[in-house]
């Protein structure tokens, strides 16, 4: 993922980067390696590890629903294991089912469909590079750290240890504005 993003920039002449969940820690991890290429870096809620936050128990629930095709169930596997449904982590799974139909609304199945088999990859990843926050010290670049006032808890847990230990980073909330902002909340 890394050296996609570095070709990018490479054939872009990019220089700002923007990377949302697991993008946040593409984004990261490429800047930490020192690639020259990056000149400032946004992160909104990256998928970073510290301290053990993510959980791997949900993964298998996961694949085998990614495996029957059975999208809905996917999703909320995944909104489970990432603590993404909010207040609807309470109801009946039917109703989550129907909720789940919802959010899959104006080809955004289709979307689900393409990037639910790589979510157990990404997990995986996440929890593979797990520390304490420190590693990031190194990461020095201009670095914006955002997160919504509604996502995960942990993950603005993440974001201010991020901020702590990373020399050229602050960290701002976005109001209103869950884990999916930059897709379909608010992407402006």
């Amino acid at each position: 993922e890394c050296a996609d993003l570095a070709a990018v920039l490479a054939h872009s002449s990019a220089t700002m980067v923007f990377g949302h969940s697991f993008g946040g820690l593409v984004g990261l991890e490429l800047a930490l390696r020192g690639h020259s290429g990056i000149g400032r870096l946004a992160v909104y809620e990256p998928a970073v590890s510290i301290n053990g936050v993510f959980t791997t128990d949900w993964l298998p629930e996961l694949d085998l629903a990614v495996a029957d095709g059975r999208i809905e169930d996917a999703v909320i596997a995944v909104m489970r294991g990432l603590e993404l449904l909010g207040p609807i982590r309470d109801l009946p799974m039917r109703l989550q089912r129907a909720m789940a139909k919802v959010i899959m609304r104006g080809g955004v199945e289709d979307d689900m469909r393409l990037l639910l088999p790589t979510v157990h990859a990404e997990v995986a990843t996440a929890v593979g590079l797990d520390s304490t926050g420190d590693r990031y010290a190194g990461v020095d670049v201009d670095t914006l750290l955002l997160t919504g006032e509604r996502g995960p808890v942990y993950l603005r847990e993440v974001a201010e240890t991020l901020d702590r230990v990373m020399p050229r980073a602050e960290w701002d909330v976005v109001p209103r504005c869950t884990h999916t902002a930059p897709d379909t909340e608010a992407p402006a």
